[in-house]
């Protein structure tokens, strides 16, 4: 498939390296559920069209965030990173370890965004600098679902996710592992304690109950996970007795600064997105995707999953600010909720609704299950309108897709915060745990989601051995932003980084751009569980990715395979990784 050419590229990308060991599926599976608002991919079709070369910017250019290559951010007293030690002309004088490849200056492991060396640390680190800290350990609580959760069983059901508890934490100190064999870590190793829940992910009281027990009884410097549907109350109870938690995000996670963060968009960030795709893209031009409405302007409507007052919040503000921004008024405003008992039902009477008023485009923005019910509603009805996707979790994803009405599903496309697919055996976190560990990590289906230890140990090596609450998000705030223009990895910042409104401010989640997809039922590939069937998502230019005020002010073009792509053999050359020897044999 297509590569990205040249070798300023080449050297841009790796000059972002330290923040950007984070996979191509990392938006963590509750974030749609609490603010509702392993990759694929090999060649096995000869007669694939050829792809024409996809256009990537140049980082060094038209980019706020972009310093001079050769400027220094010094960390801590006694900590002195490669890019210092190159200024100098003092790298022959350090013995950066094997850990690090000399000859590029960042870590010796298999992935081309792998973070920039620092010289082993030999000084004093302060000892016990916060509850959960010591001179030794960094002790952080990872937060379990029950064995059988309702919620979670549903949502997981179709796609044969059979990853236990048990599984789920074990792949989680395997790569804690991984990654603590290189990033520096200042004397401290990373001590994870399991935490099981004692609710199920919709349980209110159990949320509340089990934060405090993890914040009095086991005091963790930080927190990875919480339920599914009560991440915000769990998040809050969590920073109330000053515990961290990377399971929270946007206006909560200002409110409760430094104590929660994430590396998903926030609801108001995906929908301001959203609304600039809607507005350059669609409106006013002809819905030409739907066989029933391809010669009338486009009216539309937005159907999205309802949990509580935040998401109807933010559904309201995003239908005024797809106005105000861009003089485009929804016909219908329709929420539902995640009810297994109901949801066939509310699919029939909603499709009835968008059916009347004759919607030619519905914008969908909720969970991965209910687009099933709601397609195959639709064509019970014979109504066939183009289905405009948010960039919501999951259905983004091959393997839900799959699970829709595929006639309905080919007129699909919009927005994903995804990335396109490498073989999930050649890069990205499957791969990289079987690379460290010589065995395929014991939650194979989840393992594309579990993106904390990734996030965690650049950011640990970034803030310096005074370890904080306060240090380590400052730090994150101040990271530099990762690579733009990469296609299989999006670019991740924090802090201000003039890309988002000053009242989203200060950014404390993770992922800025998206891509541009369409659903094909009829093409056949791997999906993010390796399954090889019919049914991909492809992805425009041959997956370029949009920041904030990006979006060209064209019709898109979808549904076009020579302009297109839907995985990658290897990854582009520009994002292709030195080999080195597995430490497992």
């Amino acid at each position: 498939m297509n590569n990205v050419g040249g070798s300023n590229m080449s050297r841009q990308l790796r000059r972002w390296g330290p923040l950007a060991i984070i996979a191509l599926v990392v938006i963590v599976l509750v974030v749609v559920l609490a603010a509702s608002g392993g990759n694929d991919g090999e060649s096995v079709d000869p007669d694939e069209p050829a792809v024409d070369e996809p256009t990537v910017d140049d980082p060094t250019t038209d980019d706020p965030t972009t310093d001079d290559p050769t400027a220094i951010d010094p960390l801590a007293d006694g900590v002195l990173t490669w890019a210092e030690a190159e200024a100098t002309g003092t790298t022959d004088d350090v013995d950066w370890g094997d850990r690090c490849d000399t000859d590029l200056g960042t870590y010796a492991f298999p992935f081309f965004f792998a973070g920039s060396c620092v010289a082993p640390f030999e000084g004093d680190n302060g000892g016990e600098t916060s509850p959960g800290v010591t001179g030794d350990t960094i002790k952080i609580v990872v937060y379990l679902a029950p064995e059988t959760d309702p919620v979670l069983d549903y949502v997981t059901g179709p796609i044969n996710n059979d990853d236990t508890p048990t599984d789920i934490f074990d792949t989680h100190q395997g790569l804690v592992d991984f990654y603590g064999a290189y990033y520096e870590t200042y004397g401290r190793t990373v001590e994870l304690v399991r935490y099981d829940a004692t609710g199920p992910s919709d349980d209110e009281v159990a949320a509340i109950a089990d934060a405090e027990t993890i914040a009095r009884d086991l005091r963790p410097f930080m927190v990875w996970g919480g339920p599914a549907l009560q991440l915000t109350v769990f998040g809050e109870t969590l920073a109330a007795n000053e515990v961290m938690c990377t399971c929270g995000g946007g206006i909560t996670a200002r409110e409760n600064y430094p104590y929660l963060h994430t590396i998903s968009k926030s609801a108001e960030q995906s929908r301001i997105l959203l609304a600039e795709y809607i507005g350059k893209r669609l409106a006013g031009r002809n819905a030409e995707h739907s066989p029933d409405f391809a010669t009338e302007e486009r009216r539309f409507a937005f159907l999205y999953l309802e949990t509580s007052d935040v998401s109807t919040t933010a559904a309201e503000n995003f239908r005024d600010l797809l106005n105000d921004e861009y003089g485009v008024e929804l016909v219908e405003m329709i929420p539902y909720t995640l009810n297994p008992a109901t949801l066939q039902e509310q699919a029939i009477t909603r499709i009835v609704t968008l059916k009347d008023a004759g919607v030619t485009s519905i914008i969908f923005a909720g969970d991965p299950i209910a687009p099933r019910d709601f397609t195959f509603a639709a064509t019970d009805q014979e109504y066939f309108p183009e289905w405009i996707l948010a960039g919501t979790i999951l259905v983004d994803t091959n393997i839900f897709a799959r699970t829709y009405d595929q006639e309905q599903w080919r007129h699909a496309f919009g927005q994903s915060n995804t990335a396109v697919k490498v073989d999930r055996r050649k890069s990205g976190f499957f791969f990289l745990y079987e690379w460290f560990n010589g065995v395929e990590p014991p939650a194979s289906d989840t393992i594309g989601v579990m993106w904390h230890a990734s996030l965690l140990f650049p950011i640990l090596q970034g803030t310096g051995p005074d370890l904080t609450p306060h240090s380590y998000t400052d730090g994150m705030l101040a990271s530099d932003s990762t690579a733009r223009g990469a296609l299989t990895q999006p670019s991740i910042s924090w802090g201000d980084k003039g890309l988002w409104p000053d009242n989203t401010l200060p950014d404390l989640n993770g992922i800025d751009d998206v891509s541009e997809i369409w659903y094909d039922p009829d093409t056949e590939c791997l999906d993010e569980l390796d399954n090889f069937e019919t049914g991909c998502y492809w992805y425009v230019g041959g997956g370029n990715r949009y920041l904030p005020g990006q979006w060209p002010d064209t019709a898109p073009d979808v549904f076009n395979p020579d302009n297109g792509v839907f995985f990658y053999d290897e990854r582009p050359a520009a994002e292709t990784p030195p080999a080195y020897p597995s430490p497992a044999g």
